[in-house]
């Protein structure tokens, strides 16, 4: 009688267990599966605004600078992006202070593949701050040769460049596919390219998933 009792409550306990796994699973698959499909969604309308100079039309959200456009498309989409101002915050750009945010708290990386909404900083293409972070953009795409398209605003307002980390002084192969778009024009017809001034990678979706809910 005793050995049925215990195997009882062994097979009990092991359902138990079973089931908490599979629970566990389940949940993780959900919320990458979440992830991928909120991800997706950020790019599809940042997609829809290429070719759009005046933003502030759109929305009250939006500025018209790269910062404006990204962190106003994150908070019209619906996410939080609460940000830490420093003492020394007063000499920042806001590119500059959501670049200080994701590094504090662990968001920030340089290398490996980013992912869709992620954002991408670049530093120097102002000439008066030629080692800040002084632009901002989001990864739309990357492609099997780890050119990555990253929408941003700029001087034509929102449009598509590439960056490639692996070539970083190329601009166009021998078949003349463009790795690295042109950034900033530097005196005497220079030009420079996107992976010339990359600062790094942010997670800015889990920023605001993880530390800003509401």
């Amino acid at each position: 009688m005793k050995t049925i009792i215990v195997l009882a409550v062994s097979l009990t306990v092991l359902l138990l267990l079973i089931t908490s796994c599979a629970t566990t699973t389940t949940t993780h698959r959900e919320r990458w599966y979440n992830e991928e499909v909120e991800r997706l969604n950020i790019v599809k309308h940042a997609e829809e605004l290429i070719g759009i100079r005046d933003l502030k039309k759109i929305d009250s959200v939006y500025r018209n600078d790269c910062s404006g456009f990204v962190i106003g498309l994150y908070r019209i989409l619906g996410y939080k992006i609460k940000l830490d101002y420093p003492v020394a915050s007063r000499r920042f750009t806001l590119s500059q202070l959501l670049f200080v945010n994701l590094r504090k708290y662990g968001y920030l990386y340089t290398t490996g593949v980013p992912k869709k909404a992620d954002v991408v900083f670049f530093k120097g293409t102002v000439p008066s701050m030629p080692n800040r972070v002084s632009h901002i953009g989001i990864v739309d795409d990357v492609l099997s040769d780890r050119t990555i398209i990253i929408i941003h605003y700029g001087s034509r307002g929102i449009a598509e460049i590439k960056m490639n980390l692996l070539h970083p002084h190329t601009h166009k192969t021998k078949s003349g596919r463009v790795l690295n778009d042109f950034i900033l024009k530097r005196g005497a017809g220079r030009y420079l390219l996107a992976a010339e001034h990359f600062a790094g990678f942010g997670d800015l979706y889990r920023f605001s998933t993880e530390r800003n809910r509401y």
